[in-house]
Parts: C-alpha cells; sequence; structure tokens
C-alpha cells in the first residue's frame, strides 16, 4: 500500500491449489514477523465450471486451513517470489463446509492466543437445496482448536463482520433463507458482544475490555487475560519452520505507531520433540505409579502384623480366682473349660408372674353399663348404622335421672335413639 502497486501472487502452495469463491482470507497481525493470512473455506469446481453451474463442485471443509507467511514474500530478492503456503491440520469441534459467511480475528490481552471467529454462511451444494446457516465458531491459534460458540435459528449469509471495541463484532446486510428477503435485523445491524457471547442491536461504546470468552479458556486453558497452556496443534506442526513461525507474536502499539516483536519458548517445535516429552512425561508416570503401589504394600503389611491380635491366654488356674477380685469380692473370670454352665438352674428361672396377680376382665362390681363403649357392629331388625342397641331384661337408669334426662330411650330390643 506504501508503494501503491499490486502483485498476483501464486496459490500453487496451498494443499487445493484451485481457483476457489465464497471463502474467507483472514489477516492475523499478532503472529510471525510481518503477520499471517489464513484461508478458510470456500467453493471449488475440480476444473472448469460455467457461471452458470454454481450449484455445482465441491466445498472445502476446516479439517485443514492454509496459512501464508507475509514475511517469506516481503523478505524474497526473486522478483519472482510468491512466498511460501503452510496447510495446517485443525482439531475440536470442526464446523461443517460452508461459503458466504464472514470473519474477524481478536487477541487475548496476552498475546497468548489469538481468534479467528466465523458466523454464518450457506452450503449451496446439499441435495434438496441450499442449507443456510445460524452458528458462530472460534479457530483459536497457535493450538489450530476449533471450538462451537454459539447456534442459533435465524440463518444468515452474504454479509459483513467488522471488529469494534474490542469485544464486539457488528454484522451488517446479508440475506436470510427467505428469497428476495435480505436481512434478518430491521435495521441492518447486529451486535455480538464477544466476552460474553450475547446477541443484541446496541453498540456499547464504553465497552473496550478485550478478555476472552469462557468457552475459549475452557479449551486452551489458561484464563480470561491469557496465559494459554494449549500452545501447540493436537496433531503436531505440519512443519518445522511454521511451528517457529508461529512462535513469534507481534504487539502494535497504537499510541507510538510501532510493532514490538517477541518470540515465545512455551511451543515445541516439532512433532519430534513433543513426542519425546509426552514419551518422557507417561514414562516418569508409570514408574511413580509402581512406587507408589509397592509402598502401599508394604505399609499395608506392616499394619497388619502390628495389628495382629496376641494369642489367647490360658485360663487361670483355680487357685489364682480368688486373687482376682474386680467386684463384690467375686472373681471376673470366664469360666475354665471343665466347668462350663450353659443355663441357670431352673430353680432360678422367673418365666412369668403368678396367676394370682394377673388380672383380666373387671370384676362386677366395677363395671357400669354407661360406662362401656358398645360394639357398632350389633343390628337389630329396624337398627341403624352407628347407633348402638342395648338389650336388657328391665331397662332402667342409675341414679334418679330420667330418660329424658339422659337422652336415650332403652327397649328390650332394638336401637337406642343416641344423643
Amino acid at each position: 500500500m506504501a508503494q501503491h502497486t499490486a502483485k498476483n501472487i501464486s496459490i500453487n502452495g496451498m494443499y487445493d491449489n484451485q481457483p476457489r469463491v465464497g471463502g474467507a482470507l483472514q489477516y492475523v497481525p499478532g503472529l510471525g514477523t510481518d503477520g499471517l493470512l489464513v484461508a478458510l473455506g470456500g467453493h471449488v469446481f475440480d476444473g472448469k465450471r460455467t457461471i452458470s453451474s454454481q450449484h455445482k463442485g465441491r466445498l472445502l471443509n476446516f479439517s485443514s486451513v492454509d496459512v501464508f507467511d507475509l514475511n517469506s514474500y516481503l523478505t524474497t530478492s526473486d522478483s519472482n517470489g510468491n512466498g511460501t503456503w503452510y496447510t495446517q491440520h485443525t482439531s475440536g469441534s470442526i464446523p461443517q463446509p460452508r461459503i458466504d459467511f464472514c470473519t474477524i480475528v481478536t487477541s487475548a490481552p496476552d498475546n497468548s492466543s489469538h481468534n479467528i471467529w466465523i458466523y454464518g454462511g450457506q452450503n449451496p451444494t446439499t441435495h434438496g437445496g441450499p442449507t443456510f446457516l445460524d452458528d458462530t465458531y472460534v479457530l483459536s491459534l497457535p493450538s489450530f482448536t476449533w471450538i462451537k460458540m454459539h447456534q442459533g435459528y435465524r440463518p444468515r449469509w452474504g454479509h459483513t463482520c467488522h471488529l469494534a471495541g474490542g469485544n464486539q463484532m457488528i454484522t451488517v446486510g446479508g440475506h436470510n433463507e427467505f428469497e428476495n428477503i435480505c436481512d434478518w435485523h430491521t435495521t441492518g445491524v447486529g451486535v455480538l458482544d464477544l466476552q460474553r457471547g450475547v446477541w443484541g442491536s446496541t453498540f456499547q461504546a464504553s465497552g473496550n475490555n478485550n478478555s476472552l470468552n469462557f468457552k475459549i479458556v475452557d479449551q486452551i486453558g489458561g484464563t480470561q487475560s491469557g496465559n494459554a497452556s494449549k500452545r501447540r496443534p493436537e496433531k503436531a506442526w505440519v512443519s518445522e519452520e511454521l511451528g517457529s513461525i508461529m512462535n513469534k507474536t507481534r504487539i502494535y502499539d497504537n499510541y507510538s505507531g510501532t510493532i514490538t516483536s517477541s518470540e515465545s519458548n512455551s511451543t515445541t517445535g516439532t512433532s519430534e520433540q513433543s513426542a519425546k516429552v509426552e514419551a518422557v512425561m507417561y514414562v516418569g508416570a508409570s514408574v511413580g505409579v509402581v512406587v507408589f503401589i509397592a509402598c502401599f504394600a508394604y505399609l499395608s503389611l506392616l499394619y497388619r502384623r502390628y495389628r495382629r491380635p496376641n494369642p489367647t491366654p490360658a485360663s487361670p488356674k483355680a487357685q489364682n480366682l480368688e486373687e482376682q477380685i474386680e467386684i463384690g469380692d467375686v472373681s471376673k473370670f470366664e469360666l475354665p473349660g471343665e466347668q462350663k454352665w450353659y443355663e441357670v438352674n431352673g430353680s432360678d428361672g422367673r418365666y412369668e408372674c403368678p396367676g394370682a396377680s394377673a388380672r383380666v376382665e373387671a370384676d362386677a362390681g366395677n363395671a357400669v353399663t354407661y360406662a362401656a363403649e358398645l360394639p357398632c357392629t350389633n343390628f337389630a331388625m329396624n337398627g341403624r348404622w352407628g347407633i348402638p342397641i342395648v338389650a336388657t331384661s328391665e331397662p332402667t337408669l342409675l341414679g334418679s335421672r330420667s330418660e329424658d334426662d339422659v337422652g336415650f330411650t332403652a327397649r328390650k330390643s332394638g336401637p337406642v335413639k343416641g344423643v
């Protein structure tokens, strides 16, 4: 841009080096000596196709991405040099293929991770018609880990994304799943709070906190301020050169306009070195487990020996019983084997109370008929449930009260009218 010149650079170094459409080329300024370009997705036709055959062809998946080192082009002395492309494998929650999506990039406060956000898109090659998407993913660098951030139900494609305020993504324009209807936002603008993962339609001018989303932290380690613990790809670097490039970070100062470069030592350069480190860790852990098991078995043996009860002492002799006194001048010992008593003698047993002390029923002199509860199951002819029956030869009342005072009428046979 400073020289106001442009040049066509060949893509021969890419994994699928044929023309593609509908993909994304995201600039990542925080990595490498002069930054990197990351090519994501796209639609290829596997040969020459006409414009009218857009529904044909093939979509590139996101299981690998192409990385272009800008420094390899800017520092070359060959006027025909095209720079260097690297195809790096990814891992994690890999999104489905798509085109017409948008991307932005954010960095952790300490520059330990750089995260490419992709949103929306469509797949025009599915059977039965295009598939429209409403989801958000993050490709975290340098670990090349895909992280699913959001799943919605309002598809959007053909729109643009813009980073604003350090932690907000503004989306503009686009289409939805309906024909001839543009944008699912009535005002044409949507705002995503990157830290909280919440969609809205209002831009917060004071929101300049670039802390990481907790879903990203869960996958790459560290905290929301950075210090990522996962700093290399799960499937190892495709080359030692790319590992060295991804070790270099750049921080741009908005006030002075200067760029500070540094090189991290936390990332392994090659897959061979990482394999050696992992092997040493596994061997060390295995030896530690074996030593622990051996020590535990030895201590268990010592404990069992210490806790083993002593042999039962022989029964004391009869002449020594008088010397062992416990309570009431009575010797308390286990009886010797030759003088075993299993039960007390019959003369000392008390099994039941004597019959003279039992009272089974009250005598007639202590019972009154009006104080007894009558069974409610005795019925006579014309009797009713719940009204007791009293049958007496000559029904009389105790005391001087009349029948009206008591509240019932007695008969020789029949129900008694209750109170």
